[in-house]
C-alpha cells in the first residue's frame, strides 16, 4: 500500500489520498473529480465541503451534480442520517459455508488474532464461483479507501477494511464490532485474511466461543465460520454475458432470467461476521421466505456464540439505531459468502510463538 496523506476540508474532516506527501490542498485528479454523472447521495449538492456551487475543500466552482472520492456526507441539513443504519443485509444473500482457520494469543502484550482463509475460486453449493480479479478489485478498494453505500455507511465505519462482526448484525455504531481486518491478501487463488479480537464484552465471548469449538473439536457443521459480505459491482454469466452494477437498485437481467454459473468479478467487502448458522442447501428458497428465517434465526445465531444476554444486548442496539432501508436494493447487490475450511487448519496455537 502506498503512502496516504491526510487532507483536512474547511469543516474539520479528513480524508487520505494515496502517494502525495507534501500540498495545500488536493487537485481534481487527486480526488478523481468528475463532472455530472455521480450517484445521487454522493454528489457534490449531499456534501459538507459544497456550498453555493463552490468546493470549499478543492477552492473552485463545481456544479452540484459532480463528484469526487473526498465526498463528506453532510448532516448538519437536517436529512435523515444513515450513518446510524442497522439494514437488513440478509434479506439480499446467498450463502453457502469457512472457519476461522487459527487463532492466537500474543503472550507479551496479550493480544489476541484471528487468522480465516476466506475463499478460493472453484464453483460452491450454487455453482457460482469468485475470482481473482474480484479479490484484486476487494483489495484495489480498500487501499483506495472507497466509501461504501449510504447503506453500510455509519460513524464506526464508512469503507476501506471490513470489520469484523457477530451473526450479520451490522456496527451498530460501533457496539457491533469485535475486532478490526488489519490484512486482507491474495495467496494464490485464495482470499486470506487477518485480524484483531477487540477487549470489549462481546469480542471477550466470541473469542472464547472459537476456543471452545477448538478445544472440544466441535463439528465442523456447527463451528463457527466467518461469512463474507460484500456488494456485487461486477459479474459473468459463463456463456451468456457480463453485468456491471451502476447502483444497488440495478438488476442484472440474466439473474431475472433465473441464468446462472456466476463468476463474480469486482465487489466492495463491506463486513465479517462471525456464524454458527448453516449453510443454505437448496437453491430454490425464495429470498423472501430466506429472509424470514433470517430474522427469526439471527438473534439464535448470536446467542449461540456469545450467549442470550449480550444477543439481547445486540436486539437492543439494533432496534434503537435508525434503518436505512433495502427497498432500492436489488436482490443479489449484496453477497454473503463463506468457506469450508480444513479442520487440521483449525489450530489455535499455530501462531502462538510468532513475532511479539
Amino acid at each position: 500500500m502506498g503512502k496516504h496523506k491526510k487532507v483536512e476540508s474547511a469543516e474539520g474532516n479528513t480524508f487520505e489520498i494515496a502517494g502525495k506527501d507534501n500540498f495545500e490542498k488536493p487537485t481534481k485528479e487527486e480526488v478523481s473529480f468528475r463532472e455530472g454523472g455521480g450517484i445521487p447521495q454522493f454528489e457534490c449538492s449531499a456534501c459538507q465541503n459544497f456550498e453555493s456551487g463552490f468546493c470549499r475543500l478543492l477552492k473552485l466552482a463545481v456544479e452540484p451534480g459532480d463528484i469526487c472520492d473526498a465526498f463528506v456526507e453532510n448532516f448538519k441539513d437536517g436529512r435523515k442520517s444513515n450513518v446510524k443504519a442497522q439494514t437488513e443485509v440478509l434479506m439480499r444473500t446467498v450463502e453457502v459455508p469457512l472457519f476461522i482457520s487459527r487463532v492466537s494469543i500474543d503472550r507479551q502484550t496479550g493480544e489476541r488474532r484471528w487468522y480465516a482463509t476466506a475463499s478460493g475460486i472453484e464453483k460452491d453449493l450454487y455453482k457460482e464461483r469468485m475470482s481473482v480479479e474480484l479479490y484484486k478489485d476487494f483489495i484495489n478498494r480498500i487501499e483506495t479507501r472507497e466509501l461504501a453505500p449510504e447503506q453500510f455507511v455509519s460513524e464506526a465505519w464508512t469503507g476501506g477494511l471490513p470489520y469484523l462482526g457477530i451473526a450479520h448484525y451490522l456496527d451498530l455504531d460501533g457496539y457491533g464490532i469485535i475486532g478490526p481486518t488489519d490484512q486482507v491478501y491474495i495467496d494464490g487463488k485464495i482470499l486470506k485474511m487477518r485480524g484483531r479480537f477487540d477487549s470489549s464484552e462481546l469480542a471477550n465471548k466470541a473469542y472464547e466461543a472459537i476456543q471452545e469449538d477448538i478445544k472440544n473439536g466441535t463439528d465442523q457443521n456447527e463451528r463457527i465460520r466467518v461469512s463474507i459480505a460484500f456488494i456485487d459491482w461486477s459479474h459473468n454469466h459463463e456463456g451468456v454475458g457480463s453485468f456491471v452494477r451502476e447502483s444497488l437498485s440495478q438488476i442484472c437481467p440474466h439473474c431475472e432470467e433465473g441464468v446462472g454459473e456466476k463468476i463474480y468479478m469486482a465487489g466492495q467487502l463491506v463486513h465479517l461476521a462471525l456464524t454458527r448458522r448453516p449453510a443454505y442447501l437448496d437453491t430454490d428458497i425464495a429470498l423472501e421466505e430466506r429472509a424470514m428465517e433470517n430474522k427469526s434465526s439471527q438473534k439464535e445465531d448470536a446467542a449461540s456464540i456469545v450467549g442470550e444476554e449480550l444477543a439481547e444486548k445486540l436486539e437492543e442496539r439494533k432496534a434503537l439505531t435508525q434503518r436505512a432501508s433495502l427497498e432500492d436494493v436489488a436482490d443479489g447487490a449484496i453477497v454473503i459468502k463463506d468457506k469450508h475450511g480444513d479442520p487440521e487448519d483449525y489450530d489455535e496455537d499455530e501462531d502462538e510463538d510468532e513475532e511479539k
